[in-house]
């Protein structure tokens, strides 16, 4: 899977990607290796907002959340998005033989 983490009015640090990245490979182990996924971190004034678009097989599933806290943010963004995957499931994945477990 390609992951692509964008920041705005913020400099993700290596401690930023690599829990990012850890929590992705925690999520969305088992995926099609083509599957895209684009996570924009945010900072204004004091609310820390996370947006995640996943692209894959024409489907293009979308999560965002504010909170006080950019971790906080990142871990729900990711539930949510790992959340609509799993009801999405058998549509994206109708003529693929992969199986998500």
């Amino acid at each position: 899977m390609k992951v692509h983490l964008v920041g705005k009015n913020i400099e993700l640090t290596d401690a930023m990607k690599d829990y990012l990245s850890c929590k992705i490979n925690k999520k969305f182990q088992r995926l099609n290796p083509t599957a895209q996924l684009r996570v924009s971190l945010c900072v204004e004034k004091k609310r820390h907002i996370a947006h995640a678009v996943f692209k894959t097989n024409g489907v293009v599933l979308y999560a965002d959340d504010e909170t006080a806290d950019l971790y906080k943010s990142v871990n729900s963004v990711l539930n949510k998005l790992a959340k609509n995957l799993l009801n999405m499931y058998p549509h994206i994945f109708k003529f693929t033989k992969m199986q998500l477990v």
